[in-house]
């Protein structure tokens, strides 16, 4: 069983010009950025979340939500494509 208290976390922040990877400290309280890249293609960028996480497990997700009752825009729903992605990925 993995320990929870010295796990890695990786962090995406999905941006509609770049996307960014940190990764946590052992403990999971202070993140690191890694890396910033331009690619746009969410399969690309699923890929790459994967390598940087090697052996880490499966992602978690931690996405947008509606706000004061206002629908989600398209950055929210790109992104939940992209957590599909990973999800999918994850459970190959």
């Amino acid at each position: 069983m993995k320990d929870k208290a010295n796990e890695r976390l990786l962090g995406i922040d999905l941006g509609t010009v770049r996307t960014g990877f940190a990764v946590s400290d052992p403990g999971g309280f202070l993140a690191s950025p890694i890396e910033t890249v331009t690619e746009r293609d969410l399969t690309r960028l699923a890929d790459r979340a994967f390598s940087i996480a090697a052996g880490q497990g499966p992602p978690g997700w931690c996405g947008p939500s509606a706000q004061h009752g206002r629908p989600r825009g398209e950055s929210a729903r790109r992104a939940e494509e992209f957590a599909a992605l990973l999800t999918e990925r994850g459970s190959r």
